[in-house]
């Protein structure tokens, strides 16, 4: 696949400076395999990040599409995955999965939701309806 990487050509802010959308294309239809929206191309993305990056440190919010199901050479999406990940403050006398006790060390957190497309129906409506021919 090609890999397309597009940005603003006028950033407003930090965040929206490098790359904002990254495109998979097929080689050889041209068509939209994947791509990965980065916070930079939301609206309000300074806000989001600087309320989820209250008491945390390095956030990173990745929005990615598939798109998997040809029919009548139109590639429809497949699955889409939101995923939040940050580390937490050290925090004192947290239990960990191993039953321990944390001692200040950084938490990873993460958080992905995925929504898949399948069984798409595929079927041609007929109208015959004067408003809709010549």
């Amino acid at each position: 696949a090609y890999i397309l990487d597009i940005e603003s050509r006028n950033p407003e802010s930090e965040l929206e400076k490098g790359v904002l959308v990254r495109a998979w294309v097929d080689r050889e239809e041209f068509s939209i395999l994947k791509f990965e929206v980065f916070p930079g191309a939301f609206g309000g993305a300074e806000y989001l990040l600087g309320t989820a990056s209250h008491g945390k440190t390095n956030v990173r919010i990745s929005d990615v599409h598939y798109f998997g199901e040809v029919n009548g050479g139109i590639r429809y999406p497949t699955q889409t995955e939101i995923l939040i990940t940050y580390n937490e403050e050290p925090k004192e006398g947290i239990e960990t999965t191993h039953k321990e006790k944390s001692h200040g060390a950084r938490i990873l957190s993460s958080i992905i939701t995925t929504y898949s497309y399948n069984k798409y129906l595929f079927f041609n409506i007929t109208v015959d309806d004067p408003v809709f021919h010549d």
